[in-house]
């Protein structure tokens, strides 16, 4: 696996630990009738939503991540994508908070909010899809983040790969805490304050190298500055 998409994967299962804070309580609401089968089937089915928005919207971002290296602006592009998630380490909570409280009040994602209201009070599986994708569109610094990685990957399929692995990383412990509500645990909590800046730190750092330039095979590849292609340095 590249480096970038095992930061995906490690930056996913890091950040579980934040999802589980922001998004247990939904998934333990989800209806299960009693029954442990039902209610991972049906959180099962939520995260597949989720997921597939993240793919879309890393596609999305990947593409112009493409675009924008056909113009040359690859190698500032990472270097500028490693900065902004060191600048957003080191900010406060209440102000990342604050950011996400903001963005979630403009008009669309007070639409996106009506139609996770409305799907959920559906209670159908095709309804807990719907729940899903669009709890994927919500505001989340951490999804952020990863969109930043997703934009570095260099086209649209890389960048919904990158999406998806993140995403496939943040599903255990929700689909864990779905059905064992023990998951729930005060430790969880001092891991997650180390886990999740450090997978950042070291996604941010890895965009820097990308952008340096250093001709290190996969870490830091040769990008030919005029037609924007990267050689990869490994000897093929």
């Amino acid at each position: 696996m590249s480096p970038l998409l095992t930061t995906a994967l490690v930056l996913g299962l890091a950040g579980s630990l934040h999802c589980i804070a922001m998004c247990g309580p939904l998934v333990l609401s989800l209806p299960g009738n009693k029954s442990w089968i039902k209610q991972f089937s049906n959180n099962f089915i939520y995260q597949t939503g989720r997921i597939l928005t993240y793919g879309i919207l890393g596609f999305i971002i990947g593409f112009v991540g493409e675009s924008l290296s056909f113009i040359g602006l690859q190698q500032p592009l990472s270097l500028t994508i490693g900065s902004l998630l060191l600048i957003f380490l080191v900010l406060p909570k209440s102000t990342k908070l604050s950011l996400e409280k903001k963005i979630g009040q403009t008009k669309i994602f007070s639409k996106v909010r009506q139609g996770w209201s409305y799907f959920f009070q559906k209670q159908s599986t095709p309804a807990f899809f719907a729940v899903g994708m669009l709890n994927g569109l919500l505001p989340c610094g951490l999804v952020y983040a990863a969109l930043a990685g997703a934009l570095a990957g260099g086209n649209g399929l890389n960048g919904a790969l990158f999406m998806l692995v993140f995403g496939v990383g943040t599903s255990p412990a929700l689909l864990f805490g779905g059905v064992f509500k023990k998951v729930f645990h005060s430790k969880m909590q001092q891991w997650r304050s180390i886990l999740l800046p450090t997978s950042v730190a070291v996604m941010a750092l890895i965009f820097i190298l990308r952008g340096a330039n250093l001709d290190i095979p996969y870490l830091s590849p040769k990008i030919d500055l005029q037609t924007g292609e990267t050689n990869c340095g490994c000897g093929e």
